[in-house]
């Protein structure tokens, strides 16, 4: 009996110091994890954790979301430098101010714009070129109507706690058509939620704005005092404000930069849809410019296809933009549903009749038309009805031009088949003129791999 009490008092002695061990790793596995940018505790520097010098890509939303609002707030103040009686907003004054009270305003708010300008600034930067106030006035002013759009961004490490972003992109004036380059370095500091800005000048100076991917720098920068101007929020976006920000993006980027634009398409994408020629490319944009101009978001749905998210969006003309992001917060860009069938599109179609194929078909003959991209439409005619009629692409772009509108949408059908013909007598009207409508007749046969063939009529 003794033996068998002696033996559980051992078990027991081992399995509480198996425990205890358990414990103490878990203990240390915690104290080993470091925090993302926007949680709201500090690292202090030592040797076991070591920080990337070097200028490289990353994938986290919500930081590019914060670094978005800092610039934005910091061009914000720069127009804020140039308004004056003419331009200050009256805010919700039901009558006009005088021109005196608007002058006032308008002083007031320079002299804001001012002081958090030089408090949004860097410290180096204010030191190394001896800034005053006045000289923000005289460097920084600039016109009111400008957006700034984050083209491209990449980081890299300063200390534990403390990361730069280097920013290129436009200022984008939508109204008077007019746009111009920038860059701009942000820096933050995710323990005291402060950030501080280096301008253009300092980056060429420093030649940060000639910095490649995995280049190594050298700048040490262990925090960044708060003041009453350089506090930054950091907060979750969802799903419809990524894309949002993503249709926006490349709206203005596609109206205002189309050699990055290009570079933005998906590479599949662009070589089937423009055979990789920029020039192609180009020609589109200013075929489509208006209809471009004019999108306005209206929905979405997120997706996954092949470990990357697709976020597909329909604007109010009916066009889709996709946008295909994998492991940065750089996305790329797909102009149509139709040119590559996503995974989502393909599945619906393979269960569909052979009458919802065919519609289905028909939708993207319209969003290539509205997209005006006639030789996708050449591309499906059938070939004797290619010959008698449209011998080459141009009378058929010529036709369609002059036959429907600048905006389609089919307001009604008839559906009939004769053997494997999917006959549509449609009604297409114009989308935002409905008293302009035409009659057009479409005769499909359906093929394999979601292929298809089709002639059509055009009446009064």
């Amino acid at each position: 009996m003794k033996g068998h009490k002696f033996i559980k008092l051992i078990i027991g002695i081992v399995l509480v110091l198996i425990i205890g061990i358990i414990i103490f790793l878990v203990a240390i596995k915690k104290e080993d994890v470091k925090p993302n940018i926007g949680k709201e505790y500090k690292i202090e520097n030592d040797d076991k954790y070591e920080f990337k010098e070097t200028l490289q890509e990353f994938n986290d939303t919500n930081v590019y979301f914060a670094v978005k609002n800092i610039i934005e707030s910091y061009y914000t103040k720069c127009k804020d430098l140039n308004v004056n009686s003419e331009n200050v907003p009256s805010g919700n004054r039901k009558t006009k101010p005088s021109i005196e009270e608007r002058e006032e305003y308008a002083k007031k708010m320079q002299e804001e714009a001012l002081d958090k300008l030089y408090n949004m600034l860097s410290g180096d930067y204010i030191k190394e070129f001896k800034i005053n106030k006045q000289d923000i006035k005289e460097k920084f002013n600039m016109e009111n109507k400008y957006e700034p759009i984050i083209e491209k961004i990449y980081r890299f490490q300063n200390s534990t706690n403390v990361w730069t972003y280097l920013v290129k992109g436009i200022n984008v004036d939508l109204m008077n058509e007019k746009s111009e380059k920038y860059s701009i370095g942000v820096i933050i500091d995710s323990y005291n939620k402060t950030f501080c800005i280096y301008p253009q000048e300092y980056l060429e100076k420093h030649e940060y704005d000639k910095l490649q991917l995995g280049d190594e720098i050298e700048e040490d920068i262990e925090e960044i005092e708060k003041n009453n101007q350089n506090i930054y929020t950091y907060e979750m976006v969802d799903e419809e404000e990524i894309c949002e920000e993503y249709f926006n993006k490349s709206k203005k980027i596609l109206l205002f930069d189309a050699d990055f634009a290009y570079e933005m398409l998906d590479d599949e994408y662009r070589e089937k849809r423009f055979n990789g020629d920029k020039e192609n490319f180009k020609e589109w944009l200013q075929n489509d410019y208006d209809n471009i101009r004019s999108s306005v978001n209206s929905k979405y749905k997120a997706t996954t296809e092949k470990g990357s998210t697709l976020y597909i969006c329909q604007d109010t003309n009916d066009n889709y933009l996709v946008f295909k992001k994998s492991k940065t917060v750089d996305f790329t860009l797909l102009l149509d549903t139709y040119t590559i069938t996503l995974n989502e599109f393909k599945e619906s179609y393979n269960k569909a009749d052979n009458k919802n194929k065919a519609k289905m078909n028909i939708q993207n003959v319209f969003q290539a038309i509205n997209r005006k991209d006639y030789g996708y439409v050449y591309d499906h005619l059938d070939g004797t009805f290619k010959q008698n009629n449209f011998d080459n692409l141009q009378k058929l772009e010529d036709y369609i031009k002059n036959n429907l509108y600048d905006i389609n949408e089919i307001d009604g059908e008839n559906y009939s088949n004769e053997g494997e013909v999917q006959i549509f007598n449609l009604t297409v009207t114009h989308k935002n003129k409905d008293s302009m409508r035409k009659n057009m007749n479409i005769n499909m046969k359906l093929k394999e791999n979601n292929d298809f063939i089709m002639s059509f009529s055009i009446g009064r």
